[in-house]
């Protein structure tokens, strides 16, 4: 071995060698370490697979925990899976979570790029174990699940999903992004799979609904009653679905509901606050449907159709404020508490919104303090009302002095490049958009979207 050492600290590596490669059996660790800088010195091809050779034999020593981590700081080579494993709980273990996170998340990509199939249980179950609160866990290995059409595993790993997204959101520390953000994620793999079960179709319907709530987006009629049968033993969502819905809509959704043996059974165990949601008779959101509309989604705003057709002109001008909703303007312009009140105030906002009322849901903005709650919504009502100088000039305010997150600005640069287009304006709109994709250049339809400013 000091002969060995001797030869490599003179440079004379190929003699080195051949004494290193004798010593293996002797002395692994040492022989191992020499062998790959000797390969790494010569800018030899067997450099990676010499180097996984010696991460490997550090990992297997539990007192070489320090040296495999300084290994890996000074040498970031392309690691063999089997080592990947040991130096993601190496780093978990060190308390550099951040790091974890990012080799993690490289892995998952790995696998999934290469096919490697023969490790995304094993990868999934071991960054479970470590944080089960990783939600690019889920998300990588759901996109597994529905390349491989393993759908009784993706139902119940969706599940999963959706648990810490609805239940345990505050808890989990992702870099930027919201719950809108993660359920739209979702629901984009989730639409990939093919429908083959109710169960699954049931789950994508779910996750559909989940989303337009957390947007402030309607749910379209035809939806929400294939929801309320599908899902007829869930009278707490049949509750929070028909909060603020009209009254023709809500009488066919209870008479489905009828039929079920168990709905009544059910309804008696819900508390006051649901059954009151249910029974309400909310005559004032009551209005007449808009003559022909045969939208399937009202407020799909990231739909380009939806927003650079003469359809889409033509849809804006039905937008006319209704009888009913005159009512309710009038009733928030005299002070009407039940409307204006901090506890009633952002929920009725969110079904004014539901169910069209976009002017409505303004002036409650307008009069009631919804802090930041109120920011999306308020982008939302304005550019469905088509009112996009407004739109352009209140997003514009808020990226300049409110929104510094870039994933809490993300959505309001979206809807800023939408309009900054609408009012012609396509250089600003290219300008808006190369930050949004310098952020995320999957959001929505953003690439299309420059695509048509560049034009």
């Amino acid at each position: 071995m000091k002969q060995a050492l001797e030869l490599f600290n003179e440079k004379s590596y190929l003699k080195a060698e051949k004494i290193f490669l004798g010593l293996e059996q002797e002395a692994p660790l040492e022989s191992l370490k020499y062998l790959f800088l000797i390969s790494k010195s010569l800018g030899r091809s067997d450099t990676t697979k010499r180097f996984n050779a010696y991460f490997a034999a550090l990992a297997a020593d539990e007192n070489q925990a320090d040296a495999l981590l300084e290994l890996w700081d000074m040498n970031h080579l392309h690691l063999e899976m089997r080592n990947i494993y040991e130096l993601l709980e190496h780093l978990w273990n060190a308390g550099r979570v951040e790091e974890t996170t990012f080799e993690a998340k490289k892995a998952w990509t790995n696998v999934i790029e290469r096919k490697l199939y023969a490790h995304p249980r094993k990868l999934f179950a071991f960054l479970k174990e470590k944080n089960p609160l990783m939600l690019f866990n889920y998300y990588s290995y759901l996109l597994y699940l529905v390349e491989v059409g393993d759908m009784e595993e993706l139902e119940k790993v969706c599940e999963e999903a959706l648990e810490l997204i609805q239940n345990k959101w505050e808890k989990i520390k992702s870099p930027g992004g919201s719950r809108a953000d993660s359920l739209e994620k979702l629901l984009g793999i989730l639409s990939s799979a093919p429908e083959n079960t109710s169960k699954a179709h049931a789950l994508i319907l779910k996750v559909k609904r989940l989303t337009r709530f957390e947007c402030a987006k309607p749910i379209n009629h035809r939806e929400l009653i294939e929801y309320i049968i599908v899902f007829k033993d869930s009278p707490k969502d049949l509750a929070i679905l028909m909060h603020g819905m009209v009254l023709q809509d809500k009488e066919p959704l209870k008479a489905i509901l009828r039929e079920v043996p168990a709905y009544r059974e059910a309804i008696s165990l819900l508390g006051p606050k649901y059954k009151k949601l249910i029974d309400a008779e909310q005559t004032y959101l009551k209005r007449e449907p808009p003559e022909q509309d045969s939208r399937e989604e009202l407020g799909e705003f990231h739909s380009i159709k939806s927003y650079f057709t003469e359809d889409r002109v033509e849809e804006v001008k039905k937008l006319k404020t209704s009888e009913s909703e005159l009512e309710v303007l009038a009733r928030i312009k005299a002070g009407d508490q039940d409307l204006l009140s901090p506890e009633k105030s952002e929920a009725l906002v969110h079904s004014l919104v539901g169910v069209g009322f976009f002017n409505a849901a303004l002036a409650i903005i307008e009069q009631a303090d919804l802090g930041d709650k109120g920011f999306y919504i308020k982008c939302h009502a304005l550019m469905e009302l088509g009112r996009h100088h407004e739109l352009s000039e209140y997003t514009r305010e808020l990226l300049r002095k409110r929104l510094k997150d870039p994933a809490e600005r993300v959505p309001f640069l979206h809807m800023l490049a939408v309009s900054q287009l609408q009012l012609g304006k396509k250089k600003d709109a290219q300008k808006v958009l190369i930050e949004l994709l310098g952020i995320d250049p999957s959001y929505r339809n953003a690439q299309e979207l420059m695509a048509i400013a560049k034009a």
